[in-house]
C-alpha cells in the first residue's frame, strides 16, 4: 500500500493539508478518494507504487487539478490510466503551453471581468502544470511583463491576478482552437460497391465502429457519407481538425488510413487502432508499437470498441 501518511497527497507527495473526506459517489470503492489543496479532486486505485518520476508527478497533479477546477468528474487513476494521460495531448508539451493554461484558468475564474483572482503560489502551482512554486512565479511575471496580466503587487509574491485587455483577447483566440465537437472522424478502407469484402466492411463501419461511437455519445464521421462541393483531401484535413478523437481501421494497409492517423496525432488528437484479426503483422513496423482493438466481426469490434472509448477518452 502506498503513503501510508495521510497527511500525505498520493501524487505529489505534499505534506500541507489532505483532506481525507470521500468525494461524493465514489464509483471505485477499493480505491482512495481525497481532496488536495494541490491536486484538487483524487481518485486513485491502490497502488503498490505509482512508477511517476519527479518529472512526470507534477504533471498528473496539474491534469487532476485542472478537472476539479472545471468541475468534471475525477479520473480513476490506475498505473495504465496514468500512463495514457501522459501520452495524451490533454498535457502541456511546451512552456507556452503552460502559459495558456494560466490564461485559460484566470478567464474562468473571472467573474466578473474585472476580478482579481485570488493565488496562492505555494498551492496553485498545479494550475500551469508547474514543477514547483518558482516555476509557477516565473511564469506569472513573463504573463504580467508582456502584460497579458496585472496584479496588486509589484513584487513576485503573487496573492492575485487578473486579465488585461490583451489577455482577454488572447482567451478568445485560444477558445477559437478549442475542440467543442462531438464529431469522431472514422479512417477506413472503403471498398468498391461490387468488391467481395464490401459487406462485410459495411457491417463493420454500422454495427460495429459507428453503432460504439453513438453509444458512446459521439457523431462518427466518414467521409464517403458526406456531401461536399470541396476537394477531397481539403475536405478530409478539415473533418479532422473538427474532430475530437479518431477511430482508425488498418485492415488493409491503405496509405490513406497511414497518412489520416498520422495527422491527426500531428494534431494532438487520440487514435484509436483496429484491425482485422489475422492482418496485424502486415502492419507497417513503425506503428505496430501502438495498441491495437483486433477483431473478427462486428459484435465483438463494438463490444471492444465501446470499451476503449470509454476509457481512454478524456473530453468528458
Amino acid at each position: 500500500m502506498i503513503n501510508e501518511n495521510k497527511n500525505k497527497c498520493f501524487i505529489c507527495d505534499s505534506n500541507r493539508k489532505v483532506d481525507k473526506k470521500p468525494i461524493p459517489v465514489p464509483v471505485h470503492p477499493s480505491g482512495y478518494y481525497y481532496k488536495c489543496e494541490i491536486c484538487g479532486n483524487v481518485e486513485i486505485e491502490d497502488l503498490t507504487e505509482l512508477g511517476l518520476d519527479k518529472k512526470q508527478k507534477h504533471l498528473i497533479s496539474g491534469y487532476t487539478r485542472e478537472r476539479t477546477y472545471k468541475e468534471l468528474k475525477p479520473i480513476y487513476l490506475t498505473d495504465d490510466k496514468i500512463k495514457e494521460i501522459l501520452e495524451s495531448g490533454d498535457i502541456p508539451k511546451t512552456v507556452p503551453d503552460k502559459l495558456d493554461k494560466i490564461i485559460l484558468y484566470l478567464s474562468l475564474k473571472s467573474k466578473p471581468i474585472s476580478e482579481y483572482v485570488p493565488i496562492n503560489h505555494n498551492t496553485d502551482y498545479s494550475i500551469a502544470y508547474a514543477e514547483n512554486s518558482n516555476e509557477f512565479v516565473y511564469l506569472l511575471s513573463y504573463l504580467r511583463n508582456s502584460k497579458l496580466i496585472e496584479s496588486n503587487q509589484k513584487s513576485d509574491v503573487f496573492n492575485d491576478a487578473r486579465l488585461t485587455v490583451s489577455g482577454w483577447r488572447m482567451v478568445y483566440n485560444l477558445e477559437r482552437f478549442i475542440k467543442k465537437s462531438d464529431q469522431v472522424f472514422v479512417a477506413m478502407w472503403i471498398p468498391d460497391t461490387n468488391h467481395k469484402d464490401y459487406s462485410e466492411m459495411k457491417r463493420i463501419y454500422n454495427e460495429g465502429i459507428a453503432k460504439a461511437i453513438i453509444k458512446a455519445g459521439y457523431k462518427p464521421l466518414k467521409i464517403d457519407l458526406v456531401q461536399h462541393n470541396d476537394k477531397i483531401c481539403n475536405k478530409i484535413i478539415a473533418e479532422i481538425r473538427k474532430s475530437i478523437f479518431m477511430v482508425a481501421d488498418f485492415t488493409e494497409q491503405r496509405q490513406n488510413v497511414y497518412f489520416e492517423a498520422g495527422f491527426a496525432m500531428g494534431l494532438g488528437e487520440d487514435v484509436i487502432r483496429l484491425c482485422k484479426k489475422g492482418e496485424e503483422n502486415k502492419l507497417s513496423f513503425d506503428v505496430r508499437q501502438y495498441n491495437y482493438i483486433l477483431w473478427e466481426s462486428e459484435i465483438d469490434l463494438y463490444e471492444n470498441l465501446l470499451d476503449r472509448i470509454q476509457e481512454s477518452i478524456h473530453y468528458k
